[in-house]
């Protein structure tokens, strides 16, 4: 690597994390002054079912490290948000620091040309990007039980148990629990209603408990009832013969919907932190998963990669506006540069996301990249040097 691309690397990447830093620092502290009387009186309760005393002092200690323990998790998926917002600043930074120098005259001076200039940078974003990947992968998929909580549910390991949502499988049969424990994976007071294929009720089952086994739940002390005239013993093999209603010990039902499938449902965003292989492990479940559930999670798919790509084509975008062969103003450049980057990264951002009738996901997905990839080449074939 020559010495121009060692220097460049070095400043580009320490704006970078200098300023990663300090939007970390800065969301930590807007959180902490609006939820602050939270931490502190969580602390108190959690001190009090210990028998310790409730001074300020171990409360305070206390309520910091809770703020720790909700934040330390949340900094790996914050990191990955704000990356294409900081890889484009601290570009304006680098770029204007060597403009205002003369670092970019004296190259120029050499014989060189400035999208000499580009490459170091994309080295950079090149590396954050895969550091993003990596924690997608293997990171984030870990931490996602923990990235669910609310200021409340600071120092708590368990996404808890909660009523579990009203769902639909890809056997048409609605799912409904009084009680589901997201980290045992487990249901009670489960309720199911089995669905004709205009909509109308065929079978109900309710249980008292329900278990996830290999491809199925395992229902325990299941009552069915069902219409009579709707009966069709080739339907229940392997189970007792039923006439209008009938009590089994237990009864094995298999479906798409399992606790993963659940928690998704259960807690918004928590798609969004699993890995690419169990995405892709959802959507091939039994192939039966509703089309709708499929799509979105498709979308979370090949999405995280289209943004990531489209980050990086948004920062090379901009980085002409301050590539200059002159010292000029920096604001000039920020007032060009500024709502061009906001838009191409909110832009990638909602288009991944937004679906296109006729269009199959993975095109929709990738959609923000076919626009800005000739936007870039365009903008940084047009610089002047």
């Amino acid at each position: 690597m020559k010495l121009l691309d060692r220097y460049i690397i070095k400043q580009y990447l320490f704006n970078t994390v200098a300023l990663m830093c300090v939007l970390f620092c800065f969301i930590i502290a807007i959180d902490i002054s609006l939820n602050i009387d939270r931490f502190l009186r969580l602390a108190s309760d959690i001190l009090r079912k210990k028998g310790e005393t409730d001074a300020i002092v171990p409360r305070v200690t206390l309520a910091v490290g809770l703020i720790g323990d909700l934040w330390g998790p949340r900094l790996f998926s914050l990191y990955n948000t704000l990356l294409g917002v900081v890889l484009t600043a601290a570009m304006g930074f680098t770029v204007t620091q060597l403009v205002r120098h003369r670092e970019l005259v004296a190259m120029i001076a050499s014989g060189q040309s400035l999208h000499r200039v580009v490459r170091p940078f994309l080295i950079v974003a090149i590396a954050m990007t895969t550091v993003a990947i990596i924690n997608q992968e293997i990171f984030l998929p870990k931490a996602a039980p923990l990235l669910t909580r609310d200021p409340g549910e600071a120092g708590s390991r368990t996404l808890g148990t909660q009523e579990g949502p009203l769902s639909a499988d890809g056997h048409k049969r609605l799912f409904y629990a009084k009680s589901f424990d997201a980290d045992k994976g487990e249901l009670n007071g489960v309720y199911v209603l089995e669905r004709t294929d205009n909509g109308m009720g065929k079978r109900r089952i309710t249980a008292d408990h329900a278990t996830w086994d290999n491809g199925a739940w395992v229902l325990t002390n299941a009552t069915i009832d069902r219409r009579v005239d709707d009966f069709d013993p080739s339907e229940t093999t392997g189970q007792p013969t039923i006439d209008a209603r009938a009590t089994v010990p237990e009864l094995r039902l298999g479906t798409d919907l399992d606790p993963t499938a659940l928690r998704i449902r259960q807690y918004s965003g928590y798609a969004q932190h699993l890995s690419t292989a169990q995405l892709a492990a959802m959507r091939s479940t039994h192939g039966q998963l509703n089309t709708h559930v499929r799509d979105r999670l498709a979308r979370v798919q090949y999405g995280r990669f289209a943004t990531m790509i489209a980050t990086v084509l948004a920062m090379l975008l901009v980085m002409p506006f301050f590539l200059k062969r002159e010292p000029s103003a920096l604001i000039s450049h920020v007032v060009k540069a500024a709502p061009i980057a906001v838009i191409a990264i909110i832009g990638a951002m909602l288009g991944t996301a937004i679906p296109i009738p006729g269009v199959p996901v993975a095109i929709c997905a990738f959609l923000p990249v076919m626009v800005l990839a000739p936007m870039t080449i365009a903008s940084l074939s047009a610089m002047k040097t």
